[in-house]
């Protein structure tokens, strides 16, 4: 056989391979081949994320986060908050190393009434709950205050 031939052959079988890889393994697993996979345990589930204002660090406010997908280190959530038979959601993106979990919030599309923007940079504490802050642009928790930026203590545990 020529040169040609066996490079053609060797090409036309690894398009078979990948094929009959792609065609029975899950879509995700060639996908994420090679990447790094996120230490410890995952954090999917339901979390309570409480804050409060500074410099006292009292925790008054609260909201429920259902981390949804934990893909590598990158994480999907979603926040809902009731206040005044009102419910309030914001969507949820971040990171998370093993120790520190990064997240930026934004209004779901729905919303009308809450446009909140803001982020949290927690750290993982030894019981697995997490201590940090957040800050964010919108109307201030106090119902006093009018709208701008806040920074807050932030506090996230685990709830299932």
């Amino acid at each position: 056989m020529s040169t040609p031939v066996i490079v053609a052959l060797i090409a036309a079988g690894t398009a078979i391979f990948v094929a009959l890889l792609n065609k029975f393994l899950p879509d995700n697993i060639l996908a994420n081949m090679g990447k790094a996979k996120p230490p410890g345990r995952s954090l999917k589930g339901s979390w309570k994320s409480s804050w409060g204002p500074l410099p006292e660090c009292a925790l008054k406010y609260s909201e429920d986060i259902e981390i949804i997908k934990q893909n590598g280190y990158e994480i999907s959530a979603k926040a809902t908050r009731t206040e005044n038979k009102i419910k309030r959601e914001w969507d949820i993106r971040g990171r998370y190393d093993g120790l520190f979990l990064q997240m930026y919030y934004y209004p779901v599309l729905s919303t009308t009434d809450a446009l909140d923007y803001g982020c949290y940079f927690l750290k993982k504490k030894a019981d697995g709950s997490f201590d940090g802050y957040s800050t964010g642009f919108g109307n201030n928790d106090d119902g006093i205050t009018e709208e701008g930026i806040t920074t807050d203590f932030h506090h996230l545990e685990r709830i299932s």
